[in-house]
């Protein structure tokens, strides 16, 4: 194993004790003033702010479809378009249902609304409700005869996910019922 250098022999090799040099000129430096350009002011974060309803921890999906509260003019990227198909522009600028397509990848879909009808999603047909989470988890396979999905038999309400878990299995004014 080797031994470390004694210090003495560094100190010696680096030029002794106190070996100085003059110091350096100071530099000097110009003086640059920055300017920052002026921007307009900024909106009010109220008028910006978008206000989302309270989520419901439970029960079933609502059947009248929410509407955006002001016009963010950012449809496709928007949460209404998640949760509503509100995707397209109207013509004054507010967040719409315009085609089927916007409605599809909604959760309004998969609630039953998955037809664009005067601007909103809407279930237009049992086909809409037979396909939707609607039906396989409350029960809610047919049209209510205006724009949502019901349950309409103890066939529907038994096949749906909770009569098992939850044993709600019988039919009450369109809805699946202990």
């Amino acid at each position: 194993m080797r031994s470390p250098l004694p210090l003495a022999v560094l100190v010696a090799a680096c030029g002794g004790p106190a070996a100085s040099a003059p110091p350096p000129p100071p530099v000097e430096r110009p003086t640059v003033e920055v300017r920052r350009p002026e921007l307009p002011p900024s909106p009010q974060p109220s008028a910006m702010a978008i206000t989302l309803p309270p989520r419901p921890r439970r029960g079933p999906p609502p059947d009248t479809p929410l509407r955006p509260l002001v016009n963010h003019g950012m449809c496709m990227r928007g949460r209404f378009c998640e949760l509503e198909g509100f995707c397209s522009q109207d013509a004054e600028g507010q967040c719409i249902a315009a085609t089927d397509e916007d409605c599809e990848p909604s959760a309004a879909c998969k609630g039953g609304r998955c037809t664009a009808f005067e601007g909103r999603c809407i279930a237009a047909d049992d086909d809409d409700c037979r396909n939707s989470w609607a039906c396989k988890g409350y029960g809610r396979c047919n049209h209510d005869g205006e724009e949502a999905c019901m349950a309409a038999s103890v066939e529907d309400c038994r096949a749906s996910t909770r009569c098992d878990r939850l044993g709600m299995c019988n039919l009450r004014d369109g809805e699946c019922v202990k």
